[in-house]
């Protein structure tokens, strides 16, 4: 029987051991910045109850999801950042997946809210970028009658 340091040479098995762990470790990936939406009346009075829903897409590592909730009594919502710690194989593996895609591979991240109010100016906010997993997200939209 032919012993493995026979054939392939000892600082090669090291590398291998060394790269195989390093793919182990867990990084931290940051896909959505937090969001904050505040609702008001045109006289800046907060308006409670409101639905306020977001989608986002982290196209680059095929993943997404969306989230609901109301605004409080100050007509704020907010939704905290969303990130995942996961090893270097996984998000190396979810850009592969992007790119088994073809032409049709995307890059980047974008969100949108959407305000059910039955009067709004606008009625979508969105975000597109690195302006979405940056920096906190404050967006004011006041009810138009």
């Amino acid at each position: 029987m032919i012993a493995l340091q026979s054939i392939v040479p000892r600082w090669v098995i090291i590398l291998i051991i060394l790269f195989s762990t390093f793919l182990l470790i867990p990084v931290r990936q940051k896909l959505m910045a937090p969001w904050e939406v505040i609702v008001q009346t045109e006289k800046g009075e907060g308006v409670a109850h409101v639905h306020i829903g977001q989608i986002w897409d982290a196209y680059s590592f095929v993943l997404s999801d969306g989230r609901d909730t109301y605004t409080d009594s100050n007509g704020s919502a907010f939704f905290p950042a969303v990130e995942e710690r996961r090893p270097v194989v996984y998000w190396i593996s979810r850009l592969m997946l992007n790119l088994a895609v073809g032409v049709h591979s995307s890059w980047g991240t974008s969100a949108y809210v959407t305000i059910g109010a039955k009067t709004l100016g606008p009625s979508m906010l969105s975000c597109a970028g690195p302006e979405c997993n940056t920096a906190p997200i404050h967006s004011l939209v006041q009810l138009v009658h």
